[in-house]
């Protein structure tokens, strides 16, 4: 049957009492039903239910709107009832009516797209109930909602100062996760709001007064806009007076990984008149699609009022994350608590899209567990490193990685981390981007990589009859390197020798040959093996100078080898 109500709730929070006009006295009660339509359809319909008689006897309005749900109502200056609900189709913004009979009735329901909603109940209410009909204070409402289209967070409380036209007051009363809430004036010019600050277990009653809010009431409209990424954009600002007094100050943008401005000065604004100002917005080469522009007017006393304008950045779409990490526990002092073999190393990874749009992100393959999920669209280990739904220019730390020490590594003492990566567009599963990455060495103890060199005195050398062996006379020294320090050394490497590894404490000899022609005749001195040996641990190179306690002229008429002490060129 048409009008048929098959459920319905009364919306949480609280009614009103009217105390202007004809209707004083009246109390007023919100409900949200599914209604049944005239075509035999079924649509969630909002309601008032009114009694003149103290409670005694109800009686139900007029069912109001199309895919309404929770409501609230508030009464304006005029005696009015101002109608203010949840959206459940979910389009990001409240609805609201204008109710001429006190609730029995409503106008058709509109968006008032200073508010977001992100599908969530709200609350709307007087800042000033006992204030004269028609009076400023009487214009003055208070609405605290969580300040998001998308996400139940950021409860905040606004400030209209014409009964709901426009919403230049905001401030948040808890930042992060947190979702249904109600208000109302209280004592001592204070304002009281219980809310959800989860959504389990916490309740959260919250008190402030005018002061804290903060605002100015000077709201400001700007037209939508429509530029491309990498340019600057001429926004037209204007701001209105609804305060007694004059204004001065400034207007900006608030500086976001996509927007960033600089302040244009507002001065001497009387009462009740409008200025227009231009705001030159820079716009990010990384910018896309639809966007929100948050615009705040600064007083010369500090008081603030906010404007949300909307846009669209129109720009060839660009894919791609950066990937960096770091162990994580980063206060270890490893000179006193190095890792040991079979040890847990924490780990963190810090993605960042750096394309223009959404992008879901998944690595598949890295020496750490765990870490790894699925490929994308498959089912994944419980603990791994994707996201789903990464927006453009934003950031997640993944901080669940493990990598496990081996003895190997603990013998280099550090370790490389080597992860693969996916990532795509939203709603589609094929790999768009993939990279492998490996990260900066991590190290397990405090390395302390050195060594030493020391030579034999020369003596002549015969041929050895190889084909390679030039003609002439040949010399020969050992060359002794003793890796004095705490990590193992490769491809250690001086003129004419090398090793390809040492380890912590050990000590490594070979012999060089060189021909008569590596002795520079001029001075009679031997070339030796020049001044410096290298060696790596890791991306860490380490020098030694070579040492000896004497160094050696050579009698080339005699081939007689006299002591002489004096440092290798």
């Amino acid at each position: 049957m048409t009008g048929a109500v098959r459920s319905t709730f009364a919306t949480s929070g609280h009614g009103v009492q009217i105390t202007r006009g004809k209707y004083a006295g009246r109390l007023v009660q919100q409900f949200a039903g599914d209604v049944m339509q005239a075509n035999a359809s079924r649509s969630i319909q909002a309601y008032s239910v009114n009694s003149d008689d103290g409670g005694v006897t109800w009686q139900r309005g007029e069912f109001t709107g199309t895919a309404m749900d929770e409501n609230k109502v508030v009464e304006l200056s005029d005696g009015r009832l101002m109608l203010n609900a949840r959206d459940s189709s979910g389009r990001g913004y409240r609805k609201v009516a204008i109710s001429e009979d006190c609730g029995h009735s409503y106008s058709a329901v509109t968006q008032d797209k200073n508010l977001a909603d992100p599908t969530n109940n709200a609350h709307i209410t007087q800042m000033f109930p006992d204030a004269e009909a028609n009076s400023a204070q009487a214009k003055k409402l208070l609405y605290t909602g969580a300040n998001s289209q998308t996400s139940r967070s950021n409860v905040s409380a606004r400030v209209s100062c014409d009964d709901g036209k426009t919403w230049p007051g905001l401030r948040t009363i808890r930042r992060g996760t947190s979702a249904y809430s109600v208000a109302e004036a209280i004592d001592n010019g204070k304002y009281a709001v219980f809310y959800e600050a989860n959504y389990t277990d916490a309740m959260q009653f919250a008190t402030f007064d005018e002061s804290w809010l903060n605002y100015v009431c000077a709201p400001m409209t700007a037209d939508s806009f429509s530029t491309n990424p990498g340019t600057t954009l001429e926004l037209p600002v204007t701001i209105t007076n609804q305060e007694p007094q004059a204004i001065s100050g400034s207007i900006t943008a608030t500086d976001t990984d996509v927007f960033s401005t600089k302040p244009q000065q507002v001065s001497n604004l009387v009462a009740g008149a409008s200025t227009t100002v231009t705001i030159p917005v820079k716009v990010a080469a990384t910018g896309n699609g639809n966007q929100s522009l948050q615009v705040q007017f600064t007083s010369d006393s500090g008081k603030t009022s906010q404007a949300t304008v909307s846009g669209k950045i129109t720009a060839p779409e660009t894919t791609g994350i950066k990937v960096q990490g770091q162990r994580a526990d980063s206060t270890r002092d490893l000179a006193t608590n190095p890792y040991v073999v079979g040890e847990k190393l924490s780990y963190t990874f810090n993605v960042t899209n750096i394309g223009n749009i959404a992008q879901w992100v998944v690595p598949t393959n890295g020496n750490f567990s765990p870490f790894a999920a699925g490929p994308v669209g498959q089912t994944s280990p419980a603990g791994n490193c994707r996201d789903s739904n990464l927006a453009a220019a934003a950031t997640y730390a993944c901080t669940i990685p493990r990598h496990e020490v081996t003895s190997e590594e603990l013998s280099d003492d550090y370790f490389v981390p080597e992860t693969h990566w996916t990532s795509g567009r939203i709603g589609n599963n094929t790999i768009v981007d993939q990279y492998t990455i490996s990260g900066e060495e991590v190290d397990l103890i405090q390395r302390q990589p050195s060594f030493s060199v020391a030579v034999s005195e020369p003596a002549p050398s015969t041929a050895t009859n190889k084909s390679s062996d030039k003609a002439g006379t040949w010399i020969s020294y050992d060359v002794t390197v003793t890796n004095t320090g705490n990590v193992r050394l490769r491809d250690v490497t001086g003129p004419g020798f090398s090793f390809a590894s040492i380890d912590a404490g050990e000590t490594k000899s070979t012999t060089v040959r060189r021909l008569q022609n590596s002795v520079k005749a001029s001075a009679g001195k031997v070339m030796g093996l020049g001044k410096m040996v290298t060696a790596q641990n890791g991306e860490t190179q380490v020098q030694s100078r070579i040492s000896s306690s004497d160094n050696y002229i050579i009698s080339f008429r005699t081939m007689q080898w006299v002591s002489f002490r004096q440092q290798f060129f």
